[in-house]
């Protein structure tokens, strides 16, 4: 969203531009940076997604008459944005790009774990704050329904993918379907992998944090893998998974405990590496030191952290899920393989690191699909293109 700003604000000189995001700890306000509007809504996490409350509603409105918005552009289905809008604003023309679809994330939230371990490796913090495993699921199953109220009030819907536009016709068959894709960061356009320079047996993938997202499957691969190849090393951004000061332990969530436990068990102490938060620039510079980029997702729209790595040109593994099936073809920009099979997923990555020749093929096939795909001058004329759209179209938000 940052970029798609950016290139909206220095190619179309004629958009004005304001942004509206929430927070809890926010007064309500607006500040005016480099000719673009900041609003923020003061607002629990809670209460994002839950019909709008009163108070959310006439700080929104306030946004609305202080800037007057021609067009309304909503950024995810996830959060109550969308209901804010058709609330307080129905008669404004508005557009909803869907990011992920929360509904179909809380079906495979929990990746293939079982029960029983759900509730072994809950932590301190997860009883206290009542947020662990099993209540993130029930939190996602719930938010799944401010998402279908919200696809089913917007009558303009930016996707990407055949998946999210198969999810977008069952939500709301009468809904006008857009095609637009995302930009990515500077740093991804700038960087390109080469085999001469990537550290082999090297893996990196941006599966931390919950486990739909399937890092516990590459971690039993990558056991799988240590009997070939014992130097193996797996990299992954924003997770800390060692001791910490006993306030990180404190905090330990339940997931990161589990991760914990089968790193400890596996015996794979010296093959897994948590790099913690990066920015761009260092997430960059992972992508093209690495010999293989996987995503082992349980589902994914068009997952971002694929697409920079296809950018760059890493090198790709990637679950034959959601819209990841329209983003790459197996063996031409990546290899796919089944959600949750730990033993196919050591196997495509076997082959990355055995056939240098298939793995430069996939790089160089990843990047050119990705820099046409991602290419900042074509989306820009594209999401452009979508607005005219819409404000030619009279049919407004469902109140």
């Amino acid at each position: 969203m940052t970029a798609l700003a950016k290139e909206l604000t220095t190619r179309q000189p004629e958009i004005v531009l304001g942004v509206v995001t929430m927070h809890p700890a926010a007064a309500p306000g607006k500040q005016v940076i480099r000719n673009v509007a900041y609003y923020i809504l003061p607002c629990r996490k809670r209460d994002a997604a839950r019909s709008p409350n009163e108070r959310l509603r006439r700080h929104f409105a306030e946004v609305v008459a202080d800037f007057r918005p021609d067009l309304i552009h909503i950024n995810g289905s996830e959060l109550n944005y969308g209901l804010l809008v058709s609330q307080v604003a129905p008669g404004v023309p508005a557009v909803l790009s869907i990011q992920g679809l929360v509904g179909q994330c809380a079906k495979v939230y929990w990746g293939g774990i079982g029960f029983w371990d759900l509730v072994r490796f809950r932590t301190f913090r997860d009883w206290l704050r009542l947020d662990g495993l099993i209540e993130q699921r029930w939190k996602w199953q719930r938010r799944s329904h401010i998402e279908t109220e919200v696809l089913l009030r917007m009558h303009h819907v930016v996707g990407r993918t055949v998946w999210d536009r198969a999810h977008t016709r069952v939500a709301n068959p009468d809904a006008v379907y857009h095609i637009g894709q995302e930009l990515l960061r500077r740093e991804f356009y700038e960087t390109q992998w080469k085999l001469g320079h990537a550290c082999r047996g090297t893996i990196f993938s941006c599966a931390g944090g919950y486990p739909l997202k399937g890092l516990h499957v590459l971690l039993e691969a990558v056991c799988l893998l240590k009997r070939d190849y014992p130097g193996v090393r797996l990299r992954i951004p924003g997770i800390k998974l060692g001791p910490g000061s006993w306030r990180e332990r404190i905090r330990l969530d339940g997931y990161r405990k589990y991760l914990a436990h089968l790193i400890r068990v596996m015996g794979l102490d010296d093959n897994v590496v948590a790099l913690g938060a990066l920015d761009a620039k260092a997430m960059a510079a992972e992508l093209a030191q690495s010999h293989v980029f996987v995503a082992p997702s349980f589902v994914e729209n068009l997952s971002n952290s694929l697409a920079e790595a296809m950018l760059v040109g890493t090198p790709c593994v990637a679950s034959y899920v959601g819209g990841m099936v329209s983003t790459v073809h197996d063996r031409i920009e990546a290899l796919s393989c089944p959600a949750g099979d730990a033993a196919m997923l050591a196997e495509r990555i076997r082959s990355l690191f055995a056939d240098d020749a298939l793995a430069q093929t996939l790089s160089e096939n990843a990047r050119r699909t990705a820099r046409a795909r991602h290419d900042p001058e074509q989306i820009t004329k594209q999401i452009v293109s979508i607005y005219h759209a819409v404000l030619e179209d009279p049919v407004m938000v469902n109140a």
